[in-house]
């Protein structure tokens, strides 16, 4: 804190603690309550002391235009709403004579604009926002500050920022790949590189008839659900449990590219072993390894374990045998027996000619250079993906799959990119740029 503002801080705190003990016993009535008091108070305090501060600049910006011969040409007031609930702000418009058009050095200078927001508060929004339902976060926001705001407000805060924040990570990452800094102190260690996928409802109104729904009155309006796939992953050094993550709709080319811009920032370099745990779905082993060129991809054993059993019960295997039939692979596969493993069960599909066995047999195939589980158990790499999976859980999931929550397909993408600053620790570095970003524009 700036020195300079102690001594008046001690002065107002001095005044304040005096007025509140001046009747002994309303202050012991409120017992374990009494910061609250003082917090009602000191907001107060804190809008008047705005209402005061704004009406100095607002006077000492006006003389100053005033002194390079523009005149006040409307004297208005608007109203700025405050972390300390909204104030009433002097911002006159003055114009020059032979000069185009007019100034508003409040606007333009400190940000001020009629029923607009402070930073302050628009972050404060956007905090509740990017974590809870829309209408939960305005009644959070009313708990904590005092003030009502509507859901609605909330909601085109929220989303108005989340478009900004997309160029941010974008700006972010690809920093990352092409800061010559970085690649010369790169960390040329084992790092952990996870990659999945999840949905999340999104919906467009229509009319009912442009969306096909004979039951309804055509000019009916109506919101078809449908479901879109977001892809997640995350990127930590093996010996650490610091995670990175990247957020999504798109293709796995589109994820996999920020994924590496992502990986690179944190030191991985192309002789980097990439370990990637995953469950084997299609086109995600084959772009990972496009992206790292020493790349290991691990099979996650429970999702393999679940394709045995999954056969198992195909072939009509008693369940109680189940788990010995299953196991007697498994085993094989620790001990990196993959072609024998293979061996069997082709031996088995000859016999049965089951489509199932077949399935099995090509993903084993495709992946049987994934599957040495005890080697890597022994290197002490991961065998499975719940990483990832958790990911999911904290990442998307937890903000965007919230009950009844339905979002339009636009949204998605801007909501992730507010979902992955904040899980990658980048909230207070994304709001310093979009303050920088905001003041060159109003400069300019």
């Amino acid at each position: 804190m700036n020195p300079k503002y102690l001594e008046a801080i001690e002065t107002a705190s001095t005044i304040l603690a005096e007025a509140i003990l001046n009747d002994m016993e309303e202050a012991l009535s409120y017992g374990a309550g009494l910061d609250r008091t003082v917090q009602h108070l000191s907001n107060a305090i804190g809008q008047d002391t705005l209402t005061l501060f704004y009406a100095s600049i607002s006077s000492h910006l006006t003389q100053q235009r005033q002194q390079e011969g523009w005149q006040i040409e409307h004297h208005p007031t608007v109203i700025f709403k405050t972390l300390f609930g909204p104030v009433t702000v002097e911002s006159p418009y003055l114009q020059k004579p032979g000069e185009a058009g007019g100034v508003r050095p409040m606007r333009q200078i400190m940000g001020v604009e009629g029923n607009r927001y402070s930073e302050a508060v628009e972050r404060a929004l956007v905090d509740f926002g990017s974590e809870k339902s829309f209408e939960r976060a305005a009644h959070q926001f009313r708990e904590h500050y005092g003030w009502d705001v509507e859901r609605g407000t909330v909601l085109r805060r929220t989303e108005s920022v989340a478009l900004l924040s997309q160029g941010y990570v974008q700006e972010r990452l690809l920093i990352n790949t092409s800061s010559s800094e970085r690649a010369a102190s790169a960390v040329n260690t084992v790092f952990v590189v996870e990659l999945d996928g999840c949905d999340i409802r999104t919906g467009v109104f229509m009319s009912a008839a442009e969306a096909g729904f004979t039951e309804r009155a055509p000019d009916a309006l109506v919101r078809p659900i449908q479901w879109q796939e977001v892809r997640t992953g995350l990127v930590r050094p093996l010996d650490e449990n610091t995670k990175r993550y990247v957020c999504l709709k798109g293709s796995y080319p589109q994820v996999c590219d920020q994924l590496d811009a992502l990986a690179t920032g944190q030191g991985v370099t192309p002789d980097t072993l990439v370990l990637s745990p995953g469950d084997g779905g299609i086109g995600r082993q084959e772009e990972l390894a496009r992206h790292f060129t020493h790349f290991q991809y691990i099979l996650d054993l429970g999702h393999l374990k679940s394709h045995f059993y999954d056969t198992a019960d195909k072939l009509g295997i008693e369940q109680k045998l189940q788990h010995r039939w299953v196991d007697g692979f498994i085993d094989q596969l620790w001990q990196n027996d993959v072609q024998g493993v293979l061996q069997r069960l082709q031996t088995l599909f000859e016999k049965t000619k089951h489509d199932r066995l077949r399935c099995l047999v090509n993903h084993l195939k495709r992946f049987a250079a994934a599957v040495d589980y005890g080697r890597f158990q022994e290197n002490g790499w991961p065998i499975g993906s719940g990483e990832v999976e958790s990911a999911h859980r904290y990442v998307p999931q937890e903000r965007m799959k919230i009950p009844g929550a339905i979002w339009h397909p636009d949204t998605v993408n801007p909501m992730l990119a507010l979902r992955v600053i904040r899980a990658n620790d980048w909230w207070d570095d994304f709001w310093q740029w979009l303050h920088n970003e905001r003041y060159q524009q109003m400069a300019a």
